[in-house]
Order: C-alpha cells, then structure tokens, then sequence
C-alpha cells in the first residue's frame, strides 16, 4: 500500500512538473535537460556552401534541412515504461541555430536512453494548419488530405535528373503503410546512466548525418530520385533513412 501511494505521488509530481508550470515543484529533486540537435555529414559540421560525395561517389550540396520533432522523452531504468517530458513540436532548420535547442525538466533519477518523435501526429494532419511552429507560412504544409512535410532535405548534384540540377525531398504522409512519422531511440552507454543520476542538469548533443540521407536502410542515390514531393511508398522509404540519421555526439553533466 505504502509502495502504491508512493508511485502515485511520483506520477503526480511528474505531471505537475511537465504541464502545470503554476504549481511550484522542489528544484533539488529536478534535472535539467537540455538537446541540441546538430547538422552534420560524415561527422563533420554541416557547411552549405561545401561539395560533398556519398556512397555513390556523386557529389552533393546541402541547400536546406528541415525537419520536425515532438513528444522527447527520458527513459527511466524501471519497469514503469515511458515518462513522456516535452510533447511540443519543434522545427528544427538547419538554417537557423536557434531551432536547435530543446531545454525542458524532469523529476531525477537514472535514465538509460531518449526518444523522441520525427514528424507530425495524425491527429495534427487531419486538424489542417496551425499557428507556430505548424504555421503554414514555414514552408512545411501541404494540404488537409496530406497533411505536414515531416522532413525537407534540398541541394543540388551533378548527378540529379532535374533540368535545373537540384534535389528536393519533402518527406510526409501520415496514413497506413505509407506513414512517414518515425521514432528514434538513443541509449546512453553504462557511465552515462550513473552520470545522469548524480547530476542536476545535462546537455545532450545530437547529431544527423546527411550522409546516411543516401545510404542506411536504403541504398538511395541521388541519380535514382532526385524529386519527391508527395506521400507514398518512396516517402516511407526516406523516412526510414531519415530516422537512422541520429546519434548522440556528446553529453555534459553539471
């Protein structure tokens, strides 16, 4: 009994904390958690105006990178499964540094992974645009019927079959088999997980490896497709790419 009111405290603390920021919360008892989301091609930093090659040996540049993120969660090291801490999407542009961070608090303890959400719910689809960040004035709508663009990834290569030499994937798609939201998991190594429960705050450094856009559960050159713009099978497969894309470059603990 004493063991059930305890977990029902926890829990209730826990929702406190994430969405009734009125209510005052024991900081002592709280991590901060801070995400930066990082650009990069073969773990080096993500500069447009450079020339890169992949897989394929076609060479390739970034013009703009875009995606959404929503519904971070910490991983507990228990049996009680997830503790879902940040459900806001975020518009994450390589473009724009300020996109990059993603700073929210959890109740304390030890934490073994993170997992977070690439793309829109279906719900949010079929509700037609919205204001911030599903502001239709962000490049990332289509329509009502086909809903957010989950992930925008445009360059130009010598070896694209566009007249104008460009490459343009605007991966989305929400209904059946051809559903392009994705979900990441990331654990942290056995240190990490010590780390993280003795800490007050740690900043966790995300990378995406444009390269593997190309080359990781699907072979994809630039020369095969160089055009999507729309839902279906070919949008699935980018996302299935897309979501392998993600690795933790770093973590720091205060």
């Amino acid at each position: 009994m004493k063991t059930t009111i305890l977990l029902l405290c926890v829990l209730v603390a826990s929702i406190c904390q994430a969405h009734c920021p009125g209510i005052a919360v024991d900081e002592s008892n709280t991590l901060s958690v801070r995400i930066e989301f990082q650009s990069t091609v073969k773990g080096q930093p993500l500069v447009f105006s450079q020339t890169y090659t992949n897989s394929f040996g076609e060479d390739y540049k970034i013009s703009a990178f875009r995606y959404y993120t929503g519904h971070v969660e910490l991983l507990p090291d228990i049996h009680s499964g997830k503790l879902r801490r940040d459900h806001i999407y975020r518009l994450y542009d390589a473009a724009i540094p300020s996109s990059w961070v993603i700073e929210f608090s959890v109740l304390s303890g030890k934490y073994n992974a993170i997992s977070f959400q690439l793309g829109i719910d279906s719900i949010d689809n079929i509700s037609g645009a919205r204001g911030g960040e599903l502001d239709p004035a962000k490049g990332m709508f289509w329509t009502w019927n086909t809903g957010y663009v989950m992930a925008k990834l445009e360059g130009e290569s010598a070896f694209s079959n566009v007249p104008t030499g460009m490459f343009s994937y605007h991966v989305g798609g929400y209904k059946g088999r051809y559903n392009t939201i994705r979900r990441v998991g990331l654990k942290f190594s056995p240190d990490q997980q010590l780390q993280i429960a003795r800490a007050h705050a740690v900043t966790l450094v995300i990378e995406a490896d444009i390269d593997k856009w190309f080359d990781s559960a699907h072979k994809l050159s630039i020369a095969g497709k160089s055009f999507l713009h729309s839902p279906g099978e070919w949008a699935a497969v980018y996302a299935d790419n897309f979501s392998a894309m993600f690795k933790i470059s770093s973590m720091e603990f205060k």
